[in-house]
């Protein structure tokens, strides 16, 4: 069974995918692991595009409305997420991450340290037990694997300065 990574992030990198990013996802094509993305502009946006620059099949586009809006490729998959068609953006994306840990083994996020709804996908992430590199940008660290409450409290601690 193929293993199903599910990645996210916050678009704070001017348009392009830090090579921290393209390492993470040059690894789970190597290991020919399914990776699972919403559809969404941004930062989903840039990784779509990048995975098929690279022609990788096996990605699984998530989605809320009547079809799929940004999707870069008719080959891959796709999950329809129901929700109220009338419900808010943040109620959609809450839905669509939903969706998204429960049917992934792990995770990568590029996380800007203040957006709280990607927080709380990571706090479930932990108690789910699926583990969860933690990227963010322009800091001199490499991703973080975070599998305890206690390792993503020492993340937030952790200062760029140290």
């Amino acid at each position: 069974i193929m293993s199903k990574l599910f990645v996210t992030g916050n678009a704070t990198s001017g348009g392009i995918l830090p090579k921290e990013v393209t390492r993470i996802l040059q690894d789970a094509i190597q290991r020919e692991i399914e990776i699972c993305i919403s559809d969404a502009h941004g930062f989903e946006s840039l990784v779509q595009q990048w995975l098929y620059n690279k022609r990788y099949p096996d990605v699984t586009i998530y989605y809320t409305d009547d079809k799929p809006k940004c999707i870069k490729s008719h080959r891959w998959a796709t999950v329809k997420v129901n929700v109220d068609m009338y419900a808010n953006p943040h109620t959609k994306s809450q839905h669509i991450y939903s969706a998204l840990v429960n049917d992934c083994d792990f995770g990568f996020i590029m996380w800007n340290r203040t957006n709280t709804i990607l927080e709380d996908v990571i706090v479930t992430m932990i108690q789910q037990g699926k583990p969860v590199g933690l990227y963010t940008f322009q800091e001199p660290f490499p991703t973080t694997r975070i599998k305890t409450m206690e390792q993503f409290d020492d993340y937030k601690k952790r200062s760029v300065n140290t």
